[in-house]
């Protein structure tokens, strides 16, 4: 598949391993550190998801969720998804590419359920998990920073990338499935203010990640310009 890389910041990497069969009555799981729904990415356009959206991104799916578990255990549940299909679950961090976790497989009526090793340092982490067919991400877990399980607040973030984007109030750096906002609160070094962004350019980012997912940069650095025609590339 495609991997999307970006010098960031932050953590988790997934690794691979055998399934184990979804079984609540399992004891020792752990606490729940991470739990979130499972969306068609049909249902949504290339602003809201990115690189991970697809055209051909058509499968239905009447309810899913994704659950991380202290015990390094990821599980994931589907019901009314296409029938008889192999979907590989991925975990896409934005510090690092995509990484493949296990494949799960849906029955007659579309349903399946299934548990897989997640190396998963601490309670922290962040980033997507979604599941492809054929290459193209069908459903994605939206966007989730969790600091701890309990922790309210906002997670503070910082990355670093080249601008492929720039919008009336937000813009988008390379390999970033996300639009970075801007605003009154955000303060430019090396530029003058938004208007003055170009794609191509590099830059540094801080800023927050707040509860409903939205990413709202603080301070925003150019570090360099785009290469001249004919020179040197990033």
């Amino acid at each position: 598949m495609r991997r999307w890389k970006l010098a960031v910041f932050l953590l988790a990497f997934p690794a691979c391993g055998p399934s184990v069969r979804a079984d609540d009555a399992a004891p020792g799981r752990g606490e729940k550190l991470f739990e979130a729904a499972l969306l068609p990415v049909a249902e949504f356009g290339p602003r809201q998801l990115g690189v991970l959206f697809h055209p051909s991104a058509r499968d239905r799916l009447n309810r899913g969720s994704v659950e991380v578990r202290r015990k390094h255990e990821v599980e994931i549940w589907l019901e009314g998804a296409e029938p008889s299909r192999t979907y590989h679950l991925h975990f896409c961090s934005p510090g690092a590419p995509c990484e493949p976790i296990g494949a799960v497989a849906t029955d007659a009526a579309g349903d399946a359920r299934e548990r897989f090793p997640f190396s998963l340092p601490g309670t922290a982490f962040t980033g997507i998990f979604a599941l492809l067919r054929d290459g193209v991400a069908q459903f994605a877990s939206g966007w989730r920073f969790l600091e701890s399980s309990s922790s309210p607040q906002a997670t503070e973030l910082r990355l670093k990338g080249e601008v492929s984007f720039v919008g009336a109030n937000f813009f988008r750096l390379r390999g970033f499935p996300l639009d970075i906002l801007t605003g009154p609160q955000t303060r430019f070094e090396k530029l003058s203010g938004l208007t003055e962004l170009e794609p191509g350019e590099e830059v540094e980012v801080e800023g927050s990640v707040r509860t409903d997912g939205v990413l709202v940069a603080v301070r925003v650095r150019l570090v360099g310009k785009p290469a001249a025609a004919g020179g040197k590339g990033w």
